[in-house]
């Protein structure tokens, strides 16, 4: 485990333990097992720390094999429900729900990129404006 692992980190954790250690009931929830085990461990740590689009990816890859796992109409029916109407990871968060109709992800990156790249931004404009002020003063 990294020094420095963000909630989205834990989350995406949490969807791979989910995935890899449910009980297997259709063949389609295993070859979507299969698929994602090569997907999670092919993601960068960045991707995994910090990537909107990954997390978003990996809850979409979730409800697929929760629906590809379930057996009858009312289990997909009860998962779709949860998917839709369950507390989400920004909602947990205090932050505004980002699902759409029945529960799944964008996978679109906001207009602004991740918030590191906010952070990045802000500390390269300051430091532009500082040797601009230092320059001026001398």
């Amino acid at each position: 485990m990294p020094w420095f692992q963000s909630l989205q980190a834990d989350d995406l954790d949490a969807i791979n333990r989910f995935i890899s250690g449910a009980t297997i009931r259709t063949p389609a929830a295993q070859a979507l097992r299969d698929q994602w085990i090569t997907w999670f461990d092919t993601r960068s740590s960045w991707e995994k720390q910090f990537d909107r689009v990954t997390f978003d990816e990996a809850r979409n890859k979730r409800l697929d094999f929760q629906l590809a796992n379930s057996l009858t109409d009312a289990e997909k029916a009860e998962v779709r429900r949860q998917a839709s109407e369950g507390i989400s990871s920004e909602q947990a968060q205090g932050e505004a729900d980002r699902r759409q109709t029945g529960g799944t992800y964008s996978g679109k990156a906001s207009s602004w990129g991740s918030g590191l790249a906010l952070v990045g931004l802000s500390i390269v404009g300051s430091a532009v404006a500082t040797a601009y002020v230092m320059r001026k003063l001398r």
